[in-house]
């Protein structure tokens, strides 16, 4: 699932304002890369995926520098809501 520009630029002003600094290298800029996640549970060789079981979408933003990266709960953050990842429609591939 794709971020539009607007959630990608929401996720990174909320990184601004907490005066975010990579903890490797001191760097204090950051780039989302506009995808949301989801995190699985893995068992050995396995993956866990039972009807009705909650999943957590997960958002990333990486260091500019070192690449560091940092996963935030994309629904806890405020960039997206339910009512978005109910209603998305994957958009079609580009030619």
């Amino acid at each position: 699932m794709r971020l539009t520009k607007e959630q990608s630029e929401a996720l990174l002003q909320k990184l601004a304002h907490l005066n975010s600094v990579c903890p490797l290298c001191g760097c204090g800029r950051f780039f989302a890369d506009g995808v949301v996640y989801q995190l699985v549970e893995c068992t050995g060789k396995t993956i866990v995926m039972r009807v009705g079981t909650t999943f957590q979408p997960v958002i990333s933003a990486s260091c500019e520098q070192c690449g560091y990266t940092i996963l935030f709960n994309a629904l806890m953050s405020g960039v997206i809501t339910m009512d978005y990842l109910e209603n998305y429609v994957e958009p079609p591939p580009q030619a």
